[in-house]
């Protein structure tokens, strides 16, 4: 449990950035490959992972758009070739 906002922010940070070094070093055949048989992809799970840093927030009522300082914080941490990471995602490859 946070009781300060630093801390959070440091764990934020410490955690972002052990699942960026994973995003970036799976392949495109890794993006394919289910880690259990009636499971998702690797690709999937990815996508599920960015997907939530949007949808979570929502369901607390706190709105996640591009003015919100929130989402200025969250995404800060995440440089652009992350971004471009998951903008090419194939959905054939994430939607298994």
């Amino acid at each position: 449990m946070f009781t300060t906002i630093k801390d959070f922010i440091e764990c934020w940070k410490q955690e972002s950035d052990a699942t960026l070094k994973i995003f970036r070093n799976l392949t495109d055949d890794a993006l394919l490959q289910k880690v259990i048989v009636d499971g998702r992809t690797l690709g999937r799970l990815a996508n599920h992972i960015i997907e939530t840093l949007i949808e979570m927030p929502s369901k607390l009522g706190i709105i996640m758009d591009e003015e919100n300082k929130i989402t200025e914080f969250f995404f800060s941490h995440l440089n652009s070739s992350s971004f471009f990471f998951f903008s090419s995602l194939s959905p054939s490859s994430a939607s298994t």
